[in-house]
């Protein structure tokens, strides 16, 4: 978890660096609420994780947990809502933008459990790894971006401490930036490797799976990422 927690610190600063759009900012929101919840206090939402994992004979279980109270909690929310607010995530509360990313993830993740009967716990959160790695390491492609556009801001005043905010990140993440280096990586332009669905759309399109290769690598060796080729479920609240 301190390992994530660490990603996640360096995420949130890219994605402020790079995203103004008010519905990310909403998402973002809702993300932090939801992460300090659990860092905190070991709780999703009012959930007990620590009762959860003994109640449950295994992983799986404790997916449907976490799934069927993300169903519950949109239900009544549709219940609640008009259809302005229905139709408009920015109306939307943290739990509520939450439940709907819990719901989808969950199920996404069942319906890939589904397809592999013998998969263990181990195995899952294997699994699981993998894909935070992986989206994580989509993510981390901007920092020479963020990094060049902190050195670049325009108004005078703010311009001093952007820099010296560039160069402690630089300080900070210079390994992380080396290993990037050592890989190749898809060919989108900057403003669409910041968006994780552009990541999605160009391996859909390209038909390929994202997989982190060096040229020293063999593709039976590389890390296979879940997050391009995993089906997705519908929101819910769609």
């Amino acid at each position: 978890m301190s390992s994530v927690n660490e990603g996640l610190s360096l995420v949130k600063l890219i994605e402020k660096t790079l995203y103004e759009s008010d519905e990310l900012v909403n998402i973002r929101n809702a993300a932090e609420v939801s992460w300090f919840g659990v860092t905190l206090y070991r709780k999703w939402q009012g959930m007990d994780l620590r009762k959860i994992s003994l109640r449950c004979k295994n992983s799986k279980n404790v997916l449907q947990e976490f799934s069927d109270d993300a169903e519950r909690t949109i239900a009544k929310f549709k219940r609640a809502a008009n259809d302005f607010l229905m139709e408009n995530p920015l109306n939307w509360s943290p739990n509520i933008i939450a439940a709907n990313s819990m719901y989808r993830i969950s199920q996404t993740i069942l319906l890939s459990c589904q397809e592999e009967n013998e998969q263990n716990d181990d195995g899952l959160f294997q699994q699981l790894s993998i894909i935070i790695a992986d989206i994580l390491t989509a993510c981390f492609t901007n920092l020479a971006r963020v990094i060049i556009t902190k050195c670049h801001r325009n108004a005078i005043e703010k311009r001093e401490k952007s820099v010296h905010e560039a160069f402690l990140l630089l300080d900070k993440t210079t390994q992380i930036l080396k290993l990037l280096q050592r890989h190749e990586w898809p060919s989108l332009d900057h403003d669409k490797a910041a968006y994780i669905e552009e990541w999605r759309a160009f391996f859909s399109e390209n038909n390929e799976t994202l997989v982190m290769t060096s040229p020293s690598t063999s593709s039976d060796e590389a890390v296979k990422s879940l997050v391009s080729n995993e089906e997705q479920v519908t929101v819910i609240i769609s």
